[in-house]
C-alpha cells in the first residue's frame, strides 16, 4: 500500500493456495540377540502430490490499481524411502548405549508469494548418532549424552533478488544449500532428597553451510544502478540461522511442605547460549549477542 498518497490503494495481492495430497507407509523393530544387545531397524516410504496456484497482481506507479497476471498453475509428485538401523547395548538394565543411521526427508514446496509458481526439490538428511540413556544411584541420577553427525543436500531456501521494476525485489525458494553438522547434547536430572532436586542440560553445535551462494536482501548496492547483475555471496562456513554453537541451563528446586497437605517451592536457575544469527548471512545487524539470563520464582 501507498500510505502517503493514497492510504487504501493495493500495491501487490496475491491470492494463492497449495494443495497436498500425502501418505505414507512405515515399521519399525527391534530384536533381541540376547539379553543385552539387541539390533533395531524401520523404515518409511512416503509419497506426496501438492498442486499451487496463485493468482498475482502489482501496480506501477503509473497504474490506478493493482493489475492481475493471468492465474499460474503448477503440480509435482514426491517420494521417498527412508531407512534406518541401529543397535542397543543394556550392560544393566538403568543403563543403554545405543547407536543409529537414519535418513530422513522433507518434501519439496513452493513460496506462495512468488509470482511464478515453482515447486522446489525436496530436502535430505543422513544422520549419525550414539549416545547413553541411564539411571544412576539407585533411579536418582538421570544421564542421557547424545552425539550425533549430519549432512544435508537440497536445503530449501528462499533467495531474494533485486529488480528493475515494482515492487523492485522478487524473493524465490530454492534448494540452494549444503549444510554438515555436528555436536553433542546433554541432559541430566538429580533428585538429591525427597525436597531437594537439580537439571542440567547444554547442547554443543557445529552446523556449518558447505555450499551456499546467495545475495544479502539488506545490501544497498543491490537496489541500486547495476545491482541485479552483482554476483551472489559466497556463505560457505556460514552459521544457518537459529543456531547458536552452545547453550546451558541448570536449574535448583527446594520444596517445603505445609500442614495443610500443599508444598511451597522455590526454584532459581540459570541458562545462557552463544551468540546466534538471524539470517544465514551472519550480519552483526541481524545477530544476536551471547546472554546468559537468572530467575527464581516461588510458588
Amino acid at each position: 500500500r501507498d500510505p502517503v498518497r493514497q492510504p487504501t490503494r493495493s500495491r501487490v495481492i496475491v491470492p494463492a493456495t497449495l494443495d497436498v495430497d500425502a501418505w505414507a507407509l512405515f515399521t519399525n523393530f527391534t530384536y533381541d540377540l540376547t539379553e543385552m544387545f539387541s539390533v533395531k531397524a524401520g523404515a518409511r516410504y512416503s509419497a506426496e502430490k501438492r498442486t499451487m496456484e496463485n493468482h498475482f497482481a502489482v501496480a506501477s506507479p503509473v497504474d490506478p490499481a493493482a493489475v492481475f497476471d493471468p492465474v499460474k498453475r503448477a503440480s509435482r509428485d514426491y517420494s521417498d524411502f527412508s531407512p534406518e538401523v541401529g543397535v542397543e547395548l543394556r550392560p544393566v538394565d538403568s543403563v543403554m548405549l545405543y547407536a543409529t543411521y537414519s535418513e530422513g526427508f522433507k518434501s519439496g514446496t513452493a513460496n506462495l508469494g512468488e509470482r511464478v509458481p515453482n515447486l522446489v526439490n525436496p530436502e535430505t538428511i543422513e544422520n549419525i548418532e550414539a549416545g547413553l540413556k541411564s539411571w544412576l544411584l539407585k533411579d536418582s541420577l538421570m544421564l542421557n549424552i547424545a552425539a550425533f553427525k549430519y549432512k544435508v543436500e537440497d536445503a530449501q531456501y528462499d533467495r531474494t533478488y533485486a529488480i528493475t521494476a515494482p515492487p523492485f525485489y522478487a524473493a524465490r525458494l530454492e534448494n540452494a544449500a549444503t549444510t554438515h553438522g555436528k555436536g553433542v547434547e546433554l541432559e541430566t536430572s538429580w533428585v538429591a532428597t525427597d525436597r531437594f532436586k537439580m537439571s542440567f542440560a547444554g547442547t554443543y553445535y557445529h552446523i556449518r553451510f558447505d555450499k551456499f551462494l546467495s545475495q544479502n536482501p539488506i545490501n544497498p548496492a543491490l537496489f541500486g544502478p547495476g545491482g541485479s547483475s552483482l554476483p551472489p555471496e559466497d556463505l560457505t562456513g556460514n552459521r544457518p540461522r537459529n543456531t547458536p554453537d552452545w547453550t546451558a541451563e541448570l536449574s535448583a528446586t527446594y520444596e517445603w511442605p505445609l500442614t495443610s497437605g500443599a508444598s511451597l517451592a522455590l526454584t532459581g536457575g540459570v541458562s545462557s547460549r552463544d551468540k546466534q544469527y538471524y539470517t544465514e548471512f551472519n550480519d552483526e545487524i541481524t545477530g544476536h549477542v551471547g546472554f546468559t539470563l537468572y530467575d527464581a520464582n516461588l510458588l
